[in-house]
C-alpha cells in the first residue's frame, strides 16, 4: 500500500480511473494516519478503547483497499468505508478521545470530504445527510453533556490534536495535489488536441485548396475546347437554313450542353459545400423562363418517346424578381432526371400560383413521371452527395449522383423545400414552393398558344446592336478572340483585340474603352497583373468597365476577381446570352447609335436599323478572300497535301472538330503555326535554362493548346503533361521530359512545313 501511495505521488501524469486513485489516495492515507495515531496513542498513554477503536478503523480501511483494488469495486469499498468509519467508529471515538478537545473534529471533515470525492447519485446525499447529522449530534450533546466524554490530560490533548491536523492536512493536500495535476493533464491534453486540430485543419484547407486547384485546372482543360465548339455551334444554328446542318448542330450543341451541365454540377456543389454559392435576384420574363424550360427538355423527352405535358397557370405574374438560373437550374435537374429515369409513359411540368401577398408570389412546382418510382428504404439516400439509387436497375443510366444533393441545398438557399411522394415501379412527384417578388402582374394568359408559336431556333430578340460600342478583347489564344470576335459581330461590334499583358497597356494608352474583357492566364503578365499595372499608370478611365475572362470557373473565383478590383466577371466557354447580358449591363447610351444616328436600344428594330449580311455574320472569317469558300471537304485545298497530312499522323478530324468544321480556318491556323511556334520555343528554352517554373507553365500551356487545335494530339498531352509539372515544381520530371517535347514540336513543324505545298508557305 506505502509503495503504491508513493507511486501515486510521484506520478505526473494520472492513469487509469481517477475515483479508484482517489479511493487509494484517501484509504492508504487514512491507514497510515491509523497506524500513526495509533501509535502516539499508546505513546500518550490513551485508553485501550480508543485504541481499539483507531485498529478496528484500520482493519476496514484494509478492507475497504481489497474490495477496491481486488475486487475493482470502488463503489462499495467506498460506502464501506463511509457507513463504518464515520457513522460508527468516528462517534465512539469522539466520545473516547476527549471530545470537543480532541483531535476527531478533523477527522470528520476527511470523512466527509471523502464521500464528496467518491459517492454519487442518491447514496451520497443520504449519507452525507446521515454524516452531518451524527457529527452535530456528536458535538451538541457533549457540549451540553460534558461528562460523557472520556477527557485527556493537557499534554495528551495537544499531542491528538496536533497529529489529528497534520495527518488530515497531509491527506487533503495529496488530493488537492493530484487533483491539480488531473487539471493540468487535461490542460495539457486540451492544449495538444487543439494543436492536432489545427493541424487537421491545416491539411483539409490544404486539400481544399488542392481540390480547388484541380477544377481550376479541369474547368480550363475542358470549357476552353467547349467555348470553341458551342461559339461555332451558335453560329451555325442561327445562320444556316440547312435542315441537315441544323440537326447536326442541334446534336452538337445537346452534346455540348450536356458536358457542361455536367462539369457545372460538380462547380456548383463545390461551391455549396465552400458556402460561397450565391443567390442573385434579377428581373426576368416568366414566359421566357418557363419556354426556356420546354426547349431545354422536350428534345430529350422526345427522343424517348416520353410525352412532355406542361401545365401552366395562366395566372402567373409576366415579370418577376428573383434568381431564375437557380429556379431553373432546380427544375431543370427534376426535369432531367424524370426523363431520364422513365422509360415509357410521360413527364409533367407544373407550375400553379400557391398565394399572392404584398407584391410576392408563391409559386408551386411539381414534376411528375410515370417513371420507375423509389423504394422507401431509398428515400433517406436519395439527398446524399454521390449517391444513386437501385444500381442494378439503373445501371446504365449515367449520372453524378449531384443532382438531387444540388437541389435540396438551392431550395434551403431560397427557403424552398423539396417535397417527394412516390410508389416505386410508378411513378413520381418531387414538387416545392418558392416565393418570388412580383415585377408585374399581368397574367402571362394562354402558355399553350405561345409555345405553339415559339420556334425551335432562337431569334435574334436577345442580341443587342450597339455599333459604335468601343470594346477591346484581351486573351492569349488566337482560338477564343476568333469566338468572340464572331459573337460580338451579332451585335454589330468590331472590337480590338489583344493577345497580352503588354499589348493591352499599348492600346489603352492611344484608345478609351466602354469594356475590356481581360483574359487571366496570359504568358509574362497575366490578366490580374495587368490591370494592377493599368491603375497604376491611370490608364483605367471611370467610364471603362473591366471584365475578367477565364476558364477557370470555380469556388471563389468571382470574389477572388472582384476582390483584385475586376468591376464584374465572365466565365468560359462564352455563351452568346451572358455576352450580352454583360454589353446590355455596362454600355453606355451612345453606343446603340449607329453611324447614321439612328438609336436601337436593347435590340429593338436590329434588322431594320442595321440589317446583317452573310459577310458580316461569317463564322471565323478567313483573312484570305480566297479561302472565303473553305468547308469542311478537306480537298481543293491550296497551299497544303492534306493526304501528306494525315499520313504522318496529323489528327485533321480533331482539328476540324475544334474549327466548327471550317476547313479554311484549320490551314489558316496551320499557317500561323510555325512562327508561332518558333517563338513559343525560344520562350520556353529560355525559361527551362532559367529555371522559371512559373514562366515555362503559361508558355507550355499555350502550346499545349495550339497543338491539340491543328491535330497534334500526342504533343498536345505531352505538353499537358509538363504543364502539370511545372506547376508543382517538379523539376526532375521537366528535365527528364523537355528534349523530347522539343523533338516532338520539331517534329510537328517539320510535318507541316513538308505538306505545305512547293514548301513555298514558310520562310526557311
Amino acid at each position: 500500500m506505502i509503495k503504491q501511495l508513493i507511486t501515486i505521488l510521484r506520478e505526473k501524469r494520472t492513469q487509469g480511473d481517477i475515483r479508484k486513485v482517489l479511493f487509494n489516495i484517501i484509504d492508504i492515507g487514512g491507514f497510515c494516519g491509523g497506524v500513526f495515531a495509533l501509535t502516539i496513542s499508546v505513546a500518550i498513554g490513551l485508553p485501550m478503547i480508543q485504541n481499539a477503536a483507531i485498529f478496528a478503523a484500520d482493519v476496514v480501511l484494509l478492507i475497504g483497499y481489497y474490495i477496491a483494488n481486488k475486487k475493482n469495486n470502488t463503489n462499495a469499498a467506498a460506502f464501506l468505508i463511509v457507513s463504518v468509519v464515520t457513522l460508527v467508529l468516528f462517534p465512539f471515538m469522539f466520545y473516547t478521545d476527549g471530545g470537543l478537545y480532541g483531535g476527531m473534529g478533523y477527522w470528520y471533515l476527511l470523512g466527509i470530504i471523502f464521500n464528496f470525492l467518491l459517492l454519487e447519485g442518491m447514496l451520497f446525499y443520504i449519507l452525507l445527510f446521515l454524516q452531518v447529522a451524527a457529527t452535530l449530534f456528536c458535538f451538541i450533546h457533549t457540549y451540553y453533556y460534558p461528562s460523557t466524554v472520556i477527557t485527556l490530560e493537557k499534554g495528551a490533548m495537544y499531542v491528538d490534536v496536533v497529529q489529528s491536523l497534520l495527518i488530515d492536512a497531509l491527506i487533503i493536500g495529496v488530493i488537492v495535489k493530484f487533483q491539480n495535476n488531473v487539471y493540468k493533464d487535461k490542460l495539457k491534453e486540451l492544449v495538444e488536441m487543439n494543436e492536432e486540430n489545427e493541424k487537421l485543419a491545416k491539411i483539409a484547407a490544404d486539400a481544399n485548396h488542392a481540390k480547388s486547384d484541380f477544377l481550376a485546372q479541369m474547368s480550363h482543360e475542358i470549357r476552353t475546347p467547349i467555348n470553341a465548339v458551342l461559339g461555332m455551334n451558335e453560329m451555325i444554328l442561327r445562320e444556316s437554313d440547312d435542315a441537315d446542318i441544323l440537326e447536326y448542330s442541334g446534336n452538337i450543341d445537346s452534346a455540348g450542353n450536356t458536358l457542361l451541365s455536367i462539369i457545372n454540377s460538380i462547380l456548383d456543389f463545390s461551391r455549396i459545400e465552400e458556402g460561397k454559392m450565391e443567390i442573385v435576384p434579377v428581373e426576368y420574363g416568366t414566359t421566357s423562363f418557363i419556354n426556356d424550360l420546354y426547349q431545354s427538355i422536350v428534345h430529350r423527352a422526345d427522343e424517348k418517346g416520353l410525352a412532355f405535358i406542361m401545365d401552366i397557370d395562366e395566372g402567373l405574374p409576366c415579370r418577376l424578381l428573383g434568381d431564375n438560373l437557380r429556379f431553373s437550374q432546380v427544375i431543370m435537374n427534376l426535369l432531367t432526371n424524370a426523363v431520364k429515369y422513365t422509360e415509357k409513359g410521360s413527364v409533367t411540368l407544373s407550375v400553379k400560383v400557391s398565394e399572392k401577398k404584398d407584391k410576392k408570389v408563391s409559386i408551386a412546382v411539381a414534376v411528375k413521371d410515370t417513371g420507375i418510382g423509389i423504394r422507401s428504404e431509398d428515400r433517406q439516400r436519395l439527398f446524399e452527395s454521390f449517391e444513386r439509387l437501385d444500381e442494378l436497375r439503373n445501371h446504365s443510366i449515367e449520372g453524378t449522383g449531384l443532382g438531387m444533393s444540388i437541389v435540396t441545398n438551392l431550395l434551403h438557399m431560397m427557403d424552398g423545400r423539396l417535397q417527394v411522394d412516390s410508389t416505386y415501379g410508378k411513378g413520381s412527384v418531387f414538387s416545392f414552393v418558392i416565393v418570388q417578388d412580383v415585377i408585374d402582374d399581368t397574367p402571362i394568359g394562354d402558355y399553350k398558344s405561345r409555345l405553339k408559336e415559339s420556334k425551335i431556333r432562337e431569334s435574334r430578340e436577345d442580341i443587342i446592336y450597339a455599333p459604335s460600342a468601343r470594346i477591346l478583347m484581351v486573351d492569349d489564344n488566337d482560338m477564343n478572340l476568333k469566338v468572340t470576335r464572331n459573337l460580338l459581330k451579332l451585335c454589330g461590334i468590331k472590337p480590338d483585340e489583344a493577345a497580352s499583358g503588354a499589348e493591352t497597356i499599348n492600346l489603352m494608352k492611344e484608345n478609351t474603352y466602354d469594356i475590356v474583357f481581360l483574359d487571366h492566364m496570359m504568358p509574362e503578365m497575366d490578366g490580374i497583373e495587368t490591370l494592377h499595372r493599368l491603375r497604376e499608370s491611370g490608364l483605367i478611365p471611370n467610364e471603362t468597365v473591366m471584365i475578367a475572362l477565364t476558364a477557370n470557373a470555380v469556388v471563389g473565383a468571382r470574389e477572388n476577381y472582384l476582390k483584385e478590383g475586376f468591376t464584374d466577371y465572365l466565365s468560359k466557354p462564352i455563351e452568346i446570352r451572358h455576352l450580352v447580358e454583360k454589353l446590355s449591363a455596362y454600355l453606355p447610351q451612345d453606343a446603340y447609335t449607329d453611324r447614321s444616328g439612328d438609336k436601337t436600344l436593347d435590340g429593338e428594330d436590329v434588322q431594320e436599323s442595321a440589317p446583317a449580311t452573310a459577310d458580316e455574320i461569317l463564322e471565323f472569317e478567313p483573312e484570305d478572300e480566297d479561302d472565303a469558300d473553305g468547308s469542311g471537304d478537306f480537298g481543293g485545298q491550296e497551299g497544303y497535301d492534306t493526304n501528306a497530312l494525315i499520313a504522318s499522323g496529323v489528327g485533321l478530324e480533331e482539328g476540324m472538330k475544334y474549327c466548327g468544321g471550317n476547313a479554311s480556318l484549320y490551314f489558316e491556323l496551320l499557317d500561323d503555326f510555325i512562327p508561332s511556334c518558333e517563338k513559343r520555343l525560344e520562350e520556353l528554352r529560355a525559361f527551362y535554362a532559367s529555371e522559371d517554373m512559373h514562366g515555362y507553365e503559361i508558355v507550355v500551356h499555350a502550346m499545349k493548346s495550339n497543338l491539340r487545335i491543328i491535330g497534334f494530339t500526342s504533343c498536345s498531352e505531352q505538353a499537358r503533361n509538363l504543364e502539370k509539372a511545372a506547376k508543382n515544381k517538379d523539376i526532375r520530371y521537366i528535365r527528364d521530359h523537355h528534349g523530347a517535347f522539343l523533338k516532338a514540336v520539331e517534329d510537328a513543324e517539320t510535318i507541316i512545313r513538308n505538306a505545305a505545298v512547293q514548301g513555298s508557305r514558310f520562310p526557311d
